[in-house]
């Protein structure tokens, strides 16, 4: 698949992105708390086709796309938690749940890998290796689900690992990448 044909698919799922971005908005849980989130989420990955979609632990989901070919494993992660804050937006998607609400954009980037997942799945004719969606739970709660689902077995063999996040200040359209971390103040390659 070309690029101009994978930026074609990607603006082909931007309305169900926006619809699963707007929903899981509506319906926020807690860390450790998210049954309805991974739920959907297993569910939307099954309707997809191709992937090998399991619960790792009782609120985090993976999906494997194991391609045609061998070749190395990639793992590419969001978190789908939300915090104990009450929202004060008028959306017409603004939080059912009162006191809880994804303020740090975990929604979307659960709406976002359900993209990658879903554009991915149709390309396992042309996938070398595997690539792994994980969905973690309880990333805003020390020590959070990330330790859970190591535990559980999701990074045995994973060569490389993709973190889904937004970021304001990037160009729309553009994805940024960077060895070692990111997000903590400061880049462990320097």
């Amino acid at each position: 698949m070309t690029t101009a044909t994978l930026d074609q698919a990607a603006e082909q799922l931007r309305e169900q992105v926006i619809a699963w971005r707007c929903y899981l908005h509506e319906h926020p849980e807690l860390s450790f708390h998210e049954e309805k989130t991974a739920q959907f989420v297993y569910d939307t990955l099954n309707s997809f086709g191709n992937l090998e979609v399991t619960r790792p632990t009782k609120t985090s989901v993976m999906a494997r796309l194991i391609g045609a070919q061998p070749g190395k494993v990639l793992a590419m992660r969001a978190d789908m938690d939300a915090l104990p804050i009450t929202e004060a937006n008028t959306f017409a998607f603004v939080s059912k749940n009162q006191g809880v609400m994804h303020a740090c954009g975990h929604d979307g980037h659960t709406s976002m890998l359900l993209a990658a997942a879903k554009i991915l799945s149709r390309m396992k004719d042309q996938i070398k290796g595997e690539v792994r969606f994980l969905f973690q739970h309880a990333e805003e709660l020390f020590p959070g689900g990330a330790e859970e689902m190591v535990a559980a077995g999701v990074m045995d063999g994973v060569d490389l690992v993709i973190g889904a996040h937004l970021w304001a200040s990037m160009e729309f359209g553009k994805i940024g990448i960077v060895a070692g971390f990111l997000t903590n103040g400061r880049n462990q390659t320097e």
